[in-house]
């Protein structure tokens, strides 16, 4: 038990879609859809973990009060690509500055630590590594066939 924190990626691809039921369950082996799959089916997502934190109380913090409208609930909120950035730049300055005032630890029920110690700037490196990951690959032009939605969700 405790704070589970996921930045969740999906993929819409749209287009060329086979116009049958059975040619679409051909397509798409790795699910089996059966009868729910629409026939006139033109588009279809695909969803991966982006980023894992556990117990990061500070970034958690930060999605509530910039993602969440300061509401700390379980839903998943959408996360604008400008949004990464900031929180990954804003990392940056209190790592820069070892400041951590600047994103101070956010306390709820199994959040883990409050101190600013040792895991509290491990989490700030890790997110900054992740972010930088993930910004790094979205792709500079989407095109009409893909859109590429991040969202964040957290659970405890």
């Amino acid at each position: 038990m405790g704070l589970d924190m996921y930045l969740t990626a999906r993929k819409s691809v749209f287009g060329n879609f086979p116009e049958t039921k059975d040619q679409y369950n051909n397509v798409v082996q790795a699910s089996d859809f059966g009868d729910l799959a629409d026939t006139e089916m033109s588009h279809a997502s695909v969803r991966v973990t982006s980023i894992y934190w556990r117990k990061a109380n500070q970034i958690h913090g930060w999605f509530v009060q910039n993602i969440q409208n300061g509401q700390d609930e379980c839903d998943e909120f959408d996360v604008p690509i400008t949004k990464l950035k900031e929180l990954r730049d804003l990392c940056v300055r209190v790592k820069t500055e070892k400041n951590a005032e600047l994103l101070p630890p956010l306390p709820g029920f199994f959040f883990g630590s409050y101190e600013i110690d040792e895991w509290y700037w491990k989490d700030i490196d890790y997110t900054i590594e992740q972010l930088n990951r993930v910004l790094d690959a979205i792709p500079g032009d989407e095109g009409n066939s893909t859109f590429l939605h991040f969202t964040y969700q957290s659970s405890w």
